[in-house]
Protein backbone atom coordinates (compact mmCIF):
# COMPACT_ATOMS: atom_id res chain seq x y z
CA UNK A 1 0.00 0.00 0.00
CA UNK A 2 1.09 3.20 -1.29
CA UNK A 3 1.01 6.33 0.67
CA UNK A 4 0.65 9.35 -1.28
CA UNK A 5 3.37 11.85 0.93
CA UNK A 6 2.93 14.86 -1.70
CA UNK A 7 -0.89 14.88 -1.58
CA UNK A 8 -0.89 14.55 1.80
CA UNK A 9 1.97 17.52 2.71
CA UNK A 10 0.04 19.98 -0.29
CA UNK A 11 -3.22 19.02 1.83
CA UNK A 12 -1.38 20.00 4.71
CA UNK A 13 -0.76 23.32 2.81
CA UNK A 14 -3.46 24.43 1.89
CA UNK A 15 -5.17 23.15 5.16
CA UNK A 16 -2.40 25.64 6.60
CA UNK A 17 -2.87 28.35 4.16
CA UNK A 18 -6.62 28.53 4.63
CA UNK A 19 -5.95 28.63 8.51
CA UNK A 20 -3.93 31.26 8.32
CA UNK A 21 -6.28 33.32 5.90
CA UNK A 22 -8.72 32.86 8.03
CA UNK A 23 -6.84 34.23 10.81
CA UNK A 24 -6.09 36.97 8.59
CA UNK A 25 -9.32 37.65 8.25
CA UNK A 26 -10.07 37.53 11.71
CA UNK A 27 -7.21 39.83 12.29
CA UNK A 28 -8.08 42.58 9.18
CA UNK A 29 -11.58 42.50 10.75
CA UNK A 30 -10.43 43.16 14.10
CA UNK A 31 -8.12 45.73 13.39
CA UNK A 32 -10.63 47.69 11.00
CA UNK A 33 -13.20 47.23 14.25
CA UNK A 34 -10.91 48.73 16.50
CA UNK A 35 -9.78 51.59 13.61
CA UNK A 36 -14.24 52.12 13.38
CA UNK A 37 -14.16 52.08 17.47
CA UNK A 38 -11.17 54.80 18.08
CA UNK A 39 -13.04 57.11 15.34
CA UNK A 40 -16.15 56.60 17.09
CA UNK A 41 -14.56 57.59 20.06
CA UNK A 42 -12.43 60.33 18.62
CA UNK A 43 -15.41 61.71 16.53
CA UNK A 44 -17.40 61.48 20.15
CA UNK A 45 -13.85 63.39 21.93
CA UNK A 46 -14.43 66.15 19.12
CA UNK A 47 -18.35 66.61 20.01
CA UNK A 48 -17.56 66.80 23.17
CA UNK A 49 -14.90 69.18 22.78
CA UNK A 50 -17.13 71.06 20.51
CA UNK A 51 -19.97 70.96 22.76
CA UNK A 52 -17.32 72.39 25.67
CA UNK A 53 -15.99 75.41 23.24
CA UNK A 54 -19.55 76.52 22.35
CA UNK A 55 -20.42 76.16 26.55
CA UNK A 56 -17.49 77.82 26.93
CA UNK A 57 -18.66 80.93 24.59
CA UNK A 58 -21.97 80.80 26.03
CA UNK A 59 -20.57 81.50 29.56
CA UNK A 60 -18.11 83.98 28.58
CA UNK A 61 -20.96 85.63 27.00
CA UNK A 62 -23.08 85.23 29.83
CA UNK A 63 -20.41 86.78 32.28
CA UNK A 64 -19.94 89.67 29.92
CA UNK A 65 -23.48 90.22 30.33
CA UNK A 66 -23.82 90.10 33.79
CA UNK A 67 -20.18 91.89 34.50
CA UNK A 68 -21.89 94.68 32.43
CA UNK A 69 -25.10 94.98 34.58
CA UNK A 70 -22.67 94.62 37.96
CA UNK A 71 -20.85 97.54 36.37
CA UNK A 72 -24.33 99.44 35.53
CA UNK A 73 -25.42 98.87 38.94
CA UNK A 74 -22.52 100.19 40.31
CA UNK A 75 -23.21 103.02 38.34
CA UNK A 76 -26.72 103.70 38.85
CA UNK A 77 -25.54 103.07 43.08
CA UNK A 78 -22.46 105.51 42.76
CA UNK A 79 -25.42 108.27 41.05
CA UNK A 80 -28.19 107.42 43.75
CA UNK A 81 -25.28 108.12 46.68
CA UNK A 82 -24.32 111.31 45.07
CA UNK A 83 -27.93 112.92 45.15
CA UNK A 84 -28.62 111.04 48.64
CA UNK A 85 -25.36 113.30 49.54
CA UNK A 86 -26.35 115.85 47.95
CA UNK A 87 -29.90 116.08 49.04
CA UNK A 88 -28.24 115.84 52.83
CA UNK A 89 -25.81 118.70 52.61
CA UNK A 90 -28.13 120.62 51.59
CA UNK A 91 -30.93 119.56 54.69
CA UNK A 92 -27.82 120.13 56.69
CA UNK A 93 -27.43 123.82 55.33
CA UNK A 94 -30.67 124.62 55.62
CA UNK A 95 -30.81 123.13 59.16
CA UNK A 96 -28.19 125.05 60.30
CA UNK A 97 -29.67 127.83 58.53
CA UNK A 98 -33.22 127.70 60.73
CA UNK A 99 -30.58 126.69 63.52
CA UNK A 100 -28.90 129.95 63.28
CA UNK A 101 -32.17 131.95 62.98
CA UNK A 102 -33.58 130.21 66.05
CA UNK A 103 -30.57 130.98 67.84
CA UNK A 104 -30.74 134.69 67.07
CA UNK A 105 -34.22 134.74 67.66
CA UNK A 106 -33.57 133.13 71.15
CA UNK A 107 -30.45 136.09 71.98
CA UNK A 108 -32.68 138.59 70.63
CA UNK A 109 -35.51 137.55 73.19
CA UNK A 110 -32.55 137.06 75.99
CA UNK A 111 -31.44 140.77 75.08
CA UNK A 112 -34.73 142.40 75.05
CA UNK A 113 -37.36 141.64 77.61
CA UNK A 114 -39.93 143.81 75.96
CA UNK A 115 -39.98 141.63 72.52
CA UNK A 116 -42.77 141.39 70.88
CA UNK A 117 -42.44 138.49 68.65
CA UNK A 118 -45.72 138.85 66.50
CA UNK A 119 -44.74 142.29 65.48
CA UNK A 120 -40.70 141.26 65.27
CA UNK A 121 -40.88 138.54 63.51
CA UNK A 122 -42.29 136.78 60.57
CA UNK A 123 -42.48 133.22 58.77
CA UNK A 124 -38.56 133.65 58.28
CA UNK A 125 -36.85 135.40 60.47
CA UNK A 126 -37.06 137.92 63.56
CA UNK A 127 -35.80 141.43 63.52
CA UNK A 128 -34.21 142.88 66.62
CA UNK A 129 -36.46 145.97 66.44
CA UNK A 130 -40.24 146.71 65.41
CA UNK A 131 -40.73 147.98 61.61
CA UNK A 132 -39.71 151.59 62.02
CA UNK A 133 -37.95 151.78 64.63
CA UNK A 134 -34.00 151.85 64.23
CA UNK A 135 -30.95 149.23 66.33
CA UNK A 136 -28.19 151.04 67.78
CA UNK A 137 -26.18 149.84 70.71
CA UNK A 138 -28.24 146.95 72.03
CA UNK A 139 -31.46 149.21 71.99
CA UNK A 140 -34.39 149.92 69.27
CA UNK A 141 -35.09 153.97 68.95
CA UNK A 142 -38.07 155.22 67.10
CA UNK A 143 -37.93 159.34 66.06
CA UNK A 144 -41.86 160.32 65.88
CA UNK A 145 -42.75 163.51 64.19
CA UNK A 146 -46.50 162.95 65.95
CA UNK A 147 -46.44 166.08 68.52
CA UNK A 148 -47.71 164.56 71.61
CA UNK A 149 -47.60 166.19 75.35
CA UNK A 150 -45.11 164.20 77.58
CA UNK A 151 -47.22 161.89 79.17
CA UNK A 152 -48.74 161.01 75.41
CA UNK A 153 -45.59 160.51 74.27
CA UNK A 154 -44.89 158.18 77.67
CA UNK A 155 -47.85 156.66 76.94
CA UNK A 156 -47.39 155.64 73.56
CA UNK A 157 -43.50 154.07 74.15
CA UNK A 158 -45.08 151.90 76.77
CA UNK A 159 -47.50 150.63 74.38
CA UNK A 160 -44.62 149.71 72.40
CA UNK A 161 -43.26 148.05 75.26
CA UNK A 162 -40.69 151.03 75.12
CA UNK A 163 -40.14 154.01 77.32
CA UNK A 164 -38.81 157.94 76.65
CA UNK A 165 -35.06 157.88 75.54
CA UNK A 166 -32.72 158.46 78.41
CA UNK A 167 -29.16 159.48 77.30
CA UNK A 168 -26.39 157.50 79.10
CA UNK A 169 -23.42 158.46 76.86
CA UNK A 170 -22.05 161.02 74.25
CA UNK A 171 -22.03 158.05 71.48
CA UNK A 172 -25.96 158.07 72.31
CA UNK A 173 -25.96 161.75 72.38
CA UNK A 174 -24.65 161.45 68.63
CA UNK A 175 -26.67 158.83 67.46
CA UNK A 176 -29.67 160.44 68.12
CA UNK A 177 -28.72 164.06 66.87
CA UNK A 178 -28.04 162.21 63.58
CA UNK A 179 -31.93 161.22 63.41
CA UNK A 180 -33.62 163.91 64.52
CA UNK A 181 -35.35 166.92 62.43
CA UNK A 182 -33.24 169.80 64.65
CA UNK A 183 -36.11 172.38 63.61
CA UNK A 184 -38.79 170.21 66.44
CA UNK A 185 -38.54 169.67 69.73
CA UNK A 186 -38.15 165.89 71.56
CA UNK A 187 -39.22 164.79 74.77
CA UNK A 188 -36.93 162.78 76.95
CA UNK A 189 -37.16 160.40 80.12
CA UNK A 190 -34.65 161.34 82.77
CA UNK A 191 -34.77 159.96 86.05
CA UNK A 192 -34.92 161.76 89.05
CA UNK A 193 -34.49 159.59 92.51
CA UNK A 194 -36.01 156.44 90.77
CA UNK A 195 -38.88 158.27 88.80
CA UNK A 196 -39.50 160.23 85.52
CA UNK A 197 -39.33 163.59 85.14
CA UNK A 198 -40.69 166.33 82.28
CA UNK A 199 -37.76 167.29 80.23
CA UNK A 200 -37.13 168.57 76.45
CA UNK A 201 -34.33 167.80 74.30
CA UNK A 202 -33.44 170.83 72.61
CA UNK A 203 -30.64 170.54 69.52
CA UNK A 204 -29.39 174.21 68.61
Amino acid sequence: MKINILGTKVHVVLVFLGTLCVLLLFGCIGVISWGGWKMNQQDAALAHLSNLKNLNETLQEETEKLSQKVENLNEKSQNETKKLSSQLENLNEKLQEETEKLNQTIQLIQKFKAFLFNEQCNYKECLPCQTGWIYFSDSCYLFSNVERTWDGSRWFCQNKSADLVVINNQQEQEFIYGNINTNKLYWLGLRNYGRYVNSVLEMD
